[in-house]
């Protein structure tokens, strides 16, 4: 008897634990809904954590906290590039505050199997539900001027294409082009990076962005 068909699926069963096990180390495969929803103009924040979004918990910036935050908006208010700039620095700022409020261990950066389920951890729905939140935050108290939030977070990578799946909260700028805000990168309060939503999407490894 001919051994291809036995072979190649002995090679198909590694593949597949391989890429089974990868999944499990990036551990960013979770679900949770697409929708930020509370992301509301309230003055009381949620932050997501746990790895998609198994723990909730609340926490409201103080009048100080606004204003540093409202002062960076208003410092890149010039330009649409200057205000994703300084997006950026209140994406940190947000992070820092929430873990200051609620004082959990800082979030490391990515997310690793060893972390699901722990307070204060992170995956790519957690990073893309508060992000998105914050800005929502931000577009409420009309600190910015140049781009509006999507609701839905966005989403790259299937089992099927050999890529990690990977979210990201979104804006869109007055030419309606989406760009990408990805806190999931860098450990917890350092600033997120953000892309044109079209180069994300053609990220062929999460790791390596």
């Amino acid at each position: 008897m001919p051994r291809e068909p036995f072979t190649m699926l002995r090679s198909l069963a590694s593949t597949v634990s391989v890429v089974t096990a990868v999944f499990a180390l990036t551990a960013c495969t979770t679900s949770a809904t697409r929708t930020s929803s509370f992301a509301t103009p309230a003055t009381t924040l949620k932050v997501c954590s746990g790895y998609g979004c198994a723990l909730s918990e609340y926490f409201q910036p103080t009048e100080a906290e606004t204003a540093e935050i409202s002062a960076i908006m208003t410092s890149g208010s010039s330009s649409p590039q200057s205000e994703r700039e300084a997006i950026k620095r209140a994406i940190g700022l947000f992070e820092r505050t929430a873990r200051r409020h609620l004082r959990y261990q800082p979030d490391v950066e990515k997310a690793y199997q060893k972390n699901i389920g722990k307070r204060g951890q992170m995956d790519c729905v957690d990073e893309s539900l508060n992000t998105t939140g914050y800005l929502k935050f931000l577009e409420a108290r009309n600190l910015l001027q140049h781009h509006r939030v999507r609701l839905h977070y966005a989403e790259r990578g299937l089992l099927v294409d050999g890529r990690y799946p990977h979210k990201s909260a979104v804006i869109i700028d007055k030419s309606d082009t989406a760009w990408s805000v990805d806190s999931w990168y860098h450990p917890d309060g350092v600033e997120p990076q953000i892309m044109r939503l079209s180069q994300w999407r053609r990220v062929r490894d999460s790791f390596r962005l």
